[in-house]
């Protein structure tokens, strides 16, 4: 295994990932947020895409031990030439407007009073969810 998928099979802890970032974008590249591939998100789906993908190079920060949501508060990143070598399935996985390998098996859409409401499909405290977590302080 990688150093850049390292895992530890016993983390089970939630953790939130405030921002996710394409650091070093050359500045005429970056207009509307083109930089940002995800934004206060937990770390199930990034969990998941750093054991599909292990040669992601994303970098973790501690910016908050225990945010409000008592949970560890994290910043990810990934440098520009980095991302440029990912493929396309890897970039693919970050555009929202296509539902992902992650959000067809672990997320649920539902109509609720007209609006369309996405869900998780397992509880937070079940197996299925808590094996998705890597531990961001080992990556």
């Amino acid at each position: 295994m990688s150093s850049n998928s390292r895992s530890n099979s016993n983390f089970n802890s939630h953790f939130i990932i405030g921002s996710f970032y394409i650091i070093n974008m050359p500045k005429e590249l970056v207009q509307d947020c083109e930089d940002l591939l995800s934004d206060m998100d937990d770390g199930y789906e990034i969990s998941f895409f750093i054991k599909k993908f292990s040669d992601h190079n994303i970098k973790f920060e501690l910016v908050n031990d225990f945010h409000d949501f008592g949970s560890k508060y994290y910043r990810a990143s990934v440098d520009w030439e980095d991302y440029l070598k990912w493929s396309d399935e890897m970039k693919d996985f970050w555009d929202h407007e296509k539902d992902n390998q992650y959000f067809k098996e672990y997320l649920v859409k539902t109509q609720e009073n007209g609006f369309t409401c996405i869900g998780c499909r397992y509880d937070y405290d079940s197996t299925e969810m808590k094996s998705l977590l890597i531990d961001p302080d080992n990556i």
